[in-house]
């Protein structure tokens, strides 16, 4: 058995721990001093102690990021070279680290790579979040597009309608939609996709609301449909009577209420109540100080209130996700 353990201190690499088993089997005689052994350390109090300073992956510069993970990156080059010549999982263990430390390029290298030796729909799907953070659209939308063909998966057909309509191409997304194979367990991600393409496309956005409120009525207690009813209400600024409501039954059914809060802030958002909104994103970001949505909004409404500082904010979201901005440019959220 092996366990590992990697963290940061200051900004740097503080090690790993390993603790191996590698005694083989027990000889007869040592059985009861082996047993005892193990009784006292059942029996020891432990302490988990966290270091004190840390600098989080999304507060830290290029410089200091590149600096921070060289000991790691030398660590993943060395596995990769010792690796068989036909094992290509250090190689994928460092393309899954450049990307959540947000080293896309650097990801982006790695998971052509493996590509040229491995292809499969996962890693389509993967190399196509990182196309779309560098906003290399065309060719994340033909990565998405591959990895539907290869796998028809009704999740990665929902995710490349989306990003079909945002991108110009409604018209393919609604025609995607119409010849999916949909089942009982699929009916409320369908809505929720159908609605928002209808309503990227320039379709009445209460109409297209009313496909997710008919799911909602169906399942009154489901978190997933209760938050993209109150997400859809909030960005497409339908429905807003009922919608704090609504938003609440989301955060409070919700087993991970992050993105419910994030959801219910954007309602806020809309309706003017900046205080309560601001209140729900830090409960977000206390929750998961990595929910790019939540920075974002939160930096374009310490800006609207003359608060310089959320700026930093922004800069944080556009690190994590960079193509946030453009997302929510689409609907008219901006900073000033």
């Amino acid at each position: 058995t092996v366990a590992r353990k990697m963290s940061f201190a200051n900004g740097q690499y503080t090690g790993r721990v390993d603790m191996v088993q590698r005694l083989g089997e027990i000889a007869a005689a040592d059985i009861n001093k082996e047993k005892r052994a193990s009784l006292k350390h059942s029996t020891e109090k432990l302490k988990l102690l966290a270091p004190k300073d840390i600098s989080w992956r999304w507060d830290m510069t290029t410089k200091q990021r590149d600096k921070a993970i060289a000991p790691l990156v030398k660590g993943y080059q060395a596995a990769i070279d010792y690796a068989e010549e036909d094992d290509f999982g250090p190689l994928r263990a460092r393309a899954n680290f450049f990307k959540r430390v947000y080293d896309f390029e650097a990801a982006l290298a790695d998971f052509n790579t493996l590509m040229e030796e491995e292809p499969s729909a996962k890693l389509y799907e993967q190399r196509a979040s990182i196309h779309y953070s560098l906003g290399n659209v065309d060719e994340a939308l033909a990565d998405l597009q591959t990895a539907y063909d290869l796998e028809l998966d009704n999740d990665t057909a929902f995710w490349l309608a989306r990003w079909q309509a945002y991108n110009g191409k409604a018209d393919e997304a609604q025609e995607l939609l119409e010849l999916l194979p949909i089942g009982e367990d699929d009916q409320g991600n369908f809505a929720d996709a159908k609605a928002t393409v209808s309503a990227i496309a320039g379709g009445d956005p209460l109409e297209a609301h009313s496909l997710i409120a008919a799911e909602v009525e169906r399942k009154q207690q489901d978190p997933s449909l209760l938050n993209s009813d109150c997400w859809f209400r909030g960005l497409f600024k339908v429905a807003l009577d009922t919608a704090v409501d609504q938003c609440t039954r989301a955060v409070e059914r919700a087993d991970y209420p992050a993105n419910a809060l994030d959801s219910r802030a954007m309602m806020h958002y809309r309706l003017g109540d900046f205080e309560a909104a601001l209140a729900d994103l830090d409960s977000a970001l206390e929750i998961d100080p990595s929910l790019a949505a939540s920075r974002y909004l939160k930096g374009v409404i310490m800006l609207e209130q003359g608060d310089r500082k959320g700026q930093e904010q922004i800069d944080i979201a556009l690190r994590i996700s960079p193509e946030i901005a453009t997302r929510y440019t689409f609907h008219g959220i901006t900073p000033k």
